[in-house]
């Protein structure tokens, strides 16, 4: 759904904000952040849900927040440098934290999940990081993922469940109907 909503918590009333441009289009299981009173949005599947985003795989999409007009103008932010680039992602995580969009895991197809490399993307220099390839070799990191939570604490970044799995979702063990 290609459409974005805002609700005035007071009044309990939503808003439908019309679009001045433009923007990525259709998204699924993308990732947005707010930074700097803007919503920038990476990756995701694109209309009908089917495919990943390999037209323009390392684009940022930014929306500004703070205008007082109901209308919006997204802005399309192409990635400075040479790369790397970490390519097409879609049902990854991500957080805003010290000045830079931290992504994790995702699905780099529709049938292969990334192997939970860790990306960020700096908001001043628009430069991508593969901050996995900086890790020792014998680090500990998380396995491959899909749909994980990620947030920003105690001066590091956190990662807690997803899944490894196909798209299809299996009910539990002894579940109804399974």
């Amino acid at each position: 759904i290609d459409e974005v909503w805002s609700c005035d918590t007071a009044t309990r009333s939503w808003t439908r904000h019309k679009i001045a441009a433009r923007g990525p289009g259709t998204r699924a299981h993308a990732t947005g952040v707010v930074f700097d009173g803007a919503l920038w949005v990476f990756g995701g599947y694109v209309a009908p849900g089917s495919c990943l985003d390999t037209r323009s795989p390392n684009s940022v999409w930014r929306l500004p927040l703070d205008a007082a007009s109901e209308t919006l103008q997204w802005i399309e932010v192409k990635p400075n440098g040479k790369g790397p680039f970490p390519g097409a992602h879609a049902r990854h995580t991500a957080v805003a934290y010290q000045g830079k969009m931290w992504v994790c895991g995702g699905k780099k197809s529709l049938d292969r999940y990334s192997d939970a490399g860790l990306w960020s993307f700096d908001f001043s220099t628009h430069l991508w990081c593969h901050e996995t390839a900086n890790l020792p070799k014998q680090a500990h990191r998380p396995g491959p993922r899909g749909d994980a939570f990620m947030w920003a604490a105690r001066g590091g970044l956190f990662v807690y469940g997803g899944d490894r799995d196909s798209l299809t979702i299996k009910p539990p063990p002894g579940y109804p109907d399974s």
